[in-house]
């Protein structure tokens, strides 16, 4: 994503999706690795829910390494109302017991 790019809500957050790690996936690496712990990233959306088909988002500025912020517009019409929005990477720590029978996800 670029900042100051308008996108639409679902392409951002189909973006966002791809950009995170997928926690099935390292659940089977590590049991095929035979480790049992490993740090992952997840990019979370913060205040973008909308139902409208109109919803775009703006990020317009890099607050830290970690969060961007902008904005959304649902309206189909230009200058219309500007929700705040961000998006916020965060890294968790995917565990398994010995046998690899139970992951857990430490926050």
């Amino acid at each position: 994503m670029k900042l100051n790019q308008t996108y639409p809500l679902m392409d951002l957050l189909d973006a966002l999706t791809a950009a995170s790690d997928n926690t099935r996936e390292l659940a089977k690496q590590l049991k095929a690795e035979g480790r049992h712990m490993t740090v992952f990233t997840v990019y979370e959306a913060e205040n973008m829910l909308s139902v409208s088909p109109h919803a775009r988002v703006t990020l317009t500025r890099k607050e830290s390494d970690g969060r961007w912020a902008g904005y959304m517009e649902t309206s189909a019409y230009r200058d219309g109302e500007r929700v705040p929005v961000a998006v916020n990477r965060k890294e968790y720590v995917l565990t398994a017991n010995d046998d690899f029978s139970r992951f857990e996800i430490q926050m």
